[in-house]
Parts: C-alpha cells; structure tokens; sequence
C-alpha cells in the first residue's frame, strides 16, 4: 500500500501521476497529523470500451481506490474526483447516465445518497464517509432497484476491476534438521491476516508480501534459490494453492542448505503463477541468521514483489509496506 500522511491544515492526494483519482482532505478534517494508506486498482479498459453500450447496470467507473485508515480520527468527509473510463475512440460527455459514489466495506459496494457533481468533460466529485473503499460509477437510468440488485452491482463492478481477491503470502519457519530447513507457506484473505499469525505463534514468521490481488482459485509455484534449493532428488517444485472458500490455504515444503563459493548469502523464496502466463507474485528475501534470532518483526524480510500482468498488484513503494524492515 502507499502511505500519505494528512495534515489538520487540509491535504490532497493525487493516487498517480494522471490524477486520475483524487482526494481531497478539508482543513479541519483531522485533529493532528494522521496516516492514510491506500491501494488503486484500475478498471480493464478491454472491458470499459464496450460497456457504454450494453445492456449492463453499470456503464462506466472510475478507478477503484482501498483506504486503510483510523476513520474515528477523520471528522469530515473525504472528497473524491475521478475520471471515468470510456471508449477513447467515441468518448462520451456521461449526460445520459447517473454519476454515483460507491463505498466498499468488506468488499461490498453500496451506492451511497450524494450525488456525484459534474467537473469537467468525463470528470466526477463527489464525498465519501466512513467506507474502506470507493469509486464513482455511471448507471444507466431506467434500472430500477430490486432484490437482485445488490448482487447485480457487484457482479459488474467485479467485471470492470476483475473478480481477484486481497490477499497476503506469509512464510513460516518450523524446523531444522542437518542441512534441511522446513517450513510452511500460507496463503490468507487480507483480512484474515491477525488470524493466521495467531495460528503459528510457535512458529517464526520469516516473511509477509505486501497487498497482492489474486483470483479466487489460484495455484501458486513455490521456487527456492540462493542459499537453498530443492533436497537432492526432488525435481518438482513444491504448490501452495489459494481457495477462496477456504481458510485452510497452506503448505509444508522443505529446501536444502545450499551454500558455496559464490552462492547468495541470503535465502530465497520465490512464489509465481503457475499458468501459461507466469510471473513472479511475490519473493521473500532473507539472512539465515535470522531463523536463529529472537525479535522476528524487527528482521522481517523485505516484501520484493513484482507487477505482473495477471495479477495487476497495485502501485507502491517497498518502503512503504506496512511492518516490513529493511534490514537484511
């Protein structure tokens, strides 16, 4: 996630260099200086240039923002402009359809009562309270609410951002035998993570990957390098499988202490898409030392992960990764 602070003398948040989404903090909506962490994901333009004119609910979005924030802290409402994505080629001026704010909580999208004001040509304002996430949206007139609606909304606006999960892969050390190392990988809903620590306190936690969007049903190839590898004799490369349906997202896999002239001294852990089209999720990166240490959150390992096109990780900086030291 990136890490903004607000100040109580008002502030404002462009989440890229295209200010495509902006925030803005009134003067007054904090009372000191306070932390602000947030995530984008934008829409599948693929998708956005046809979705003017189907038959659909949603018409168009703006690019989907995730706020991790103390929000007793914050008095005021958040302002929040976006341009909405459209047919490029066509463009569209959005007077036929309805501009909405939409607030996430656990996931779920609520069309919220304030209206969306028009500012320039594709561009939208509007506030947001309260939520843990938002986006303008354009709805097209004549739908009507009713019982499917709900169900219907998210369905879409899953079409728009892809129907991938926040996720986090945590990395634990259990046991050491000879020159064997073993440990157990997980995989767990961001909002499992507390949980999931709380399951292994008798283990150490060697690594935690920063915010990573995986799809529902993903495998995910374990690959050891530097100072480990594969026990001799073992030629495939051990799974850890995410379902979403489950808690139970784990794996017990051990490497080899692999340590020679010209070796990397740290360990290696890599976890990449296990599908045509692979790309590195995330790396844990770390000193054996460290195993044998005490205060494991003091020496955690970096979070390295790298943007793939599968899984469209959101932008960030790693010093910016929530917990994580760089310190080996």
């Amino acid at each position: 996630m990136i890490q903004n602070i607000v100040h109580p003398s008002g502030t404002t948040i462009s989440t890229g260099r295209d200010g495509r989404l902006v925030l803005q903090f009134d003067k007054g909506s904090v009372d000191k200086e306070q932390t602000l962490k947030y995530s984008i994901q934008r829409p599948d333009m693929e998708y956005a240039k046809h979705s003017l004119n189907s038959k659909t609910l949603v018409a168009s979005v703006s690019d989907k923002i995730r706020l991790n924030y103390e929000k007793s802290q914050f008095k005021k409402p958040i302002h929040l402009s976006g341009t909405l994505t459209c047919n490029e080629d066509k463009g569209s001026d959005f007077e036929e359809f309805d501009i909405k704010v939409v607030g996430y909580q656990d996931e779920k999208p609520t069309i919220l009562d304030t209206k969306a004001e028009r500012m320039t040509a594709g561009r939208f304002a509007g506030k947001l309270e309260g939520y843990d996430g938002a986006a303008l949206v354009a709805i097209k007139r004549g739908k009507r609410e009713n019982e499917n609606f709900a169900e219907t909304l998210k369905n879409e606006l899953d079409l728009f951002y892809g129907n991938r999960k926040v996720c986090k892969v945590l990395l634990f050390y259990t046991l050491k035998e000879n020159t064997t190392l073993y440990f157990k990988a997980e995989c767990c809903l961001q909002r499992n993570l507390a949980d999931i620590i709380s399951k292994h306190k008798d283990h150490k936690l060697v690594f935690e990957s920063m915010d990573i969007l995986l799809p529902p049903h993903q495998r995910i190839r374990i690959r050891p390098t530097g100072s480990v590898g594969l026990k001799p004799g073992i030629k495939n490369h051990p799974f850890l499988f995410f379902m979403y349906i489950t808690e139970e997202n784990n794996t017990l896999f051990s490497v080899e202490l692999n340590r020679g002239m010209g070796r990397s001294t740290n360990a290696i852990i890599e976890f990449s898409a296990d599908n045509q089209r692979r790309g590195e999720i995330t790396k844990a990166d770390f000193s054996l030392d460290f195993l044998s240490s005490r205060n494991q959150r003091q020496t955690m390992s970096r979070a390295n992960s790298t943007l793939s096109d599968i899984f469209k990780t959101q932008p960030s900086s790693p010093s910016n990764i929530r917990g994580l030291k760089n310190t080996v």
